[in-house]
């Protein structure tokens, strides 16, 4: 199950930038942010036997792929966060990856505008 934080532009400004000093400054970026959202997730996740909170994967970006994300492999990570029926009841959904990534973009937000600091400074050089 994954769910996606896209920050306008991001990959558009990495993928043309040729320094690598900017481009390492964004990849670190995505991926403070992306901790950020797992760090809130682990939270937000419902915990009945905590093996959806444990599953949990952070994949780093990289110099090669400038795409960080957190998600979850287990099957059911899905039908939690979306909703299922269980015979004839209608479960509800627990949408714990979107509540993260809504309670983490003021930090993101944050995280990127130094960033945009940081990067103007290099450039101005």
């Amino acid at each position: 199950m994954r769910v996606t934080m896209k920050i306008d532009g991001l990959d558009d400004i990495i993928k043309n930038l040729g320094r690598l000093d900017v481009k390492s400054e964004f990849i670190d970026s995505a991926n403070q942010a992306v901790a950020e959202v797992k760090k809130r997730a682990l939270v937000e996740v419902p915990v009945d036997t905590s093996m959806l909170q444990k599953s949990h994967i952070l994949s780093p970006a990289t110099m090669f792929r400038p795409t960080a994300e957190v998600y979850t492999d287990k099957e059911y990570a899905v039908p939690v966060h979306e909703g299922h029926k269980a015979g004839p009841t209608r479960v509800k959904s627990n949408p714990w990856m979107q509540r993260a990534v809504d309670k983490s973009s003021g930090k993101v937000n944050k995280i990127f505008e130094k960033t945009g600091d940081k990067v103007a400074k290099l450039i101005v050089k």
